[in-house]
């Protein structure tokens, strides 16, 4: 028995990382970007709603930085409103204009 509860603990924590990282990838696509991001939002509701940025790319502007699962990001430019979202590749080339 002592030996079976250690097993079961390394087996459940496996389970919820493995189902989390599955449900933050699947939050981590431009769908999910495009079908929840208004250019009315302001920054607490950006964050509430996709969580903090990885990056801040900007230095004249914010240039918030979300990475996604396939290696592209959306670059959301930012002063007090929001200017733009855009889905970029890896080198910052874009390719689409969300916003």
């Amino acid at each position: 028995m002592k030996k079976i509860i250690p097993f079961l603990f390394l087996l459940v924590t496996a389970t919820i990382a493995c189902s989390k990282r599955d449900a933050g990838c699947a939050a981590e696509r431009v769908d999910y970007f495009r079908d929840r991001l208004s250019i009315d939002m302001g920054y607490g509701e950006l964050v509430n709603t996709f969580g903090e940025p990885d990056k801040d790319l900007g230095s004249g502007i914010h240039m918030y930085q979300y990475r996604l699962c396939d290696e592209t990001s959306i670059v959301i430019g930012f002063t007090d409103r929001m200017l733009y979202a855009r889905h970029v590749d890896k080198d910052l080339k874009v390719i689409d204009t969300i916003l």
